[in-house]
């Protein structure tokens, strides 16, 4: 595989990548999840499916477009970490006493796994594209808050967002505003700026809710 078509198929996976999480950001109408009964459920469900090209194109460019010895390198190290409880999970599925739940949080873990072994398999190029990305969905993330009702009651109780909960959306926002830090303190114009305020809003959102898990991800990260 020549350069110049690499080069296209990891911008092509960096923004499979990101479509998935970009769909789930936006605020209704046009969300897929808006005003479906059990909002995380199929939003796991739908992440895990979306993945699914975007692994297929890191397929595609790890055993199709390189040579034989740079395929096991192109297996990301740290993917038996991930697929060994996935395994273990699947096997005891059967003997889950809440099977619905169960299943819920299997494709979850498969769509983490699955999510990490495409990130992990891009180029210089298409993290780019990624950092740049991450960020755009956080911001989507906190500005469907301001579309709901109720904005001037209990922030806990009142604000839901595009995901249907404060904690899921405090923690969905988190790695684009950390990549936003990043971009504030690497880069300049625009993106820089965009970045500032993915990072303040999210951190702003954390502790005023509040989500302690979130506001604690933030802290250590910065």
């Amino acid at each position: 595989m020549d350069a110049r078509t690499e080069r296209r198929l990891d911008v092509l996976q960096a923004w499979l990548l990101l479509l998935p999480p970009l769909a789930l950001a936006l605020p209704s109408p046009w969300s897929p999840i808006s005003g479906a009964p059990d909002v995380i459920s199929i939003g796991a469900g739908l992440c895990a499916l979306g993945l699914l090209p975007a692994l297929l194109v890191s397929a595609l460019r790890a055993f199709l477009g390189r040579e034989d010895e740079e395929r096991a390198a192109a297996i990301p190290l740290g993917a038996p970490l991930l697929l060994a409880p996935l395994a273990l999970a699947a096997y005891h599925l059967d003997r889950a006493t809440d099977s619905f739940n169960a299943w819920r949080a299997l494709v979850g873990l498969a769509g983490a796994t699955g999510a990490y072994m495409a990130a992990s398999s891009l180029g210089e190029v298409g993290r780019g594209v990624l950092r740049r990305g991450l960020p755009l969905v956080t911001l989507l993330l906190l500005a469907s808050i301001f579309l709901e009702p109720g904005l001037d009651g209990d922030l806990e109780t009142t604000v839901q967002g595009a995901i249907g909960n404060t904690g899921d959306l405090a923690e969905a926002a988190i790695p684009g505003a950390i990549l936003g830090a990043g971009a504030f303190l690497t880069t300049g114009g625009p993106l820089a700026l965009l970045g500032l305020v993915a990072l303040i809003g999210t951190a702003l959102f954390a502790g005023l809710v509040p989500v302690y898990a979130g506001a604690a991800a933030i802290g250590a990260a910065v």
